[in-house]
């Protein structure tokens, strides 16, 4: 799913600093090609103001470039009103990814659901699929047909790139469908 990222936000709790895995996950979403950051600070409840510009800082070090960093409370919501609006202007500056091409969500998750049959739950990372729809499992080449679809949880009657989607599918089983097989 992290394919369909235009941005990233670095959130690090004020009394903890910057984790080991803080430095992994930006290392793999410089990789996948995420530019665009937005550090948050949470937990400034718990620490002294010093505190919060220091790890405000740090995060702009490691991110190796400018970025906006919110300091938020939960509790209280101190900073949360900033934090959205500015995520908001940023979502309409964010490029519109067209669905062009064939239909290929890599499958991350599929279940049984009582009364319903077999979920298949991914991000298309190409194309539109809509009700109807017959797809093909890959690699193992059978066919499966869309009886329905939840994109951003809303039932709905197409999804496509950049939307997380849980497809309904008959005439493939569960067993069949293992973490990465793709949908085409």
């Amino acid at each position: 799913g992290v394919s369909a990222i235009d941005a990233a936000l670095l959130v690090v709790a004020a009394d903890d600093g910057p984790m080991p895995q803080t430095y992994e996950h930006l290392e793999i979403l410089h990789f996948l090609g995420v530019r665009e950051y937005i550090g948050v600070v949470t937990k400034i409840d718990r620490v002294k103001s010093d505190r919060v510009d220091y790890v405000a800082a740090q995060m702009k070090d490691i991110v190796n470039m400018s970025c906006p960093v919110f300091p938020v409370c939960n509790p209280n919501s101190f900073g949360i009103s900033q934090l959205e609006e500015y995520l908001k202007i940023l979502s309409l500056k964010c490029p519109v990814h067209p669905a062009s091409g064939n239909f290929r969500l890599s499958v991350d998750r599929s279940f049984n659901l009582k009364g319903v049959g077999v979920i298949a739950t991914g991000t298309p990372m190409a194309g539109v699929v809509s009700v109807g729809d017959r797809l093909r499992l890959l690699p193992e080449g059978k066919i499966a047909r869309v009886r329905s679809i939840f994109a951003q949880d809303q039932q709905v009657q197409s999804g496509g790139v950049g939307q997380r989607c849980a497809l309904n599918i008959t005439g493939i089983n569960k067993t069949e469908l293992r973490k990465g097989a793709w949908l085409t």
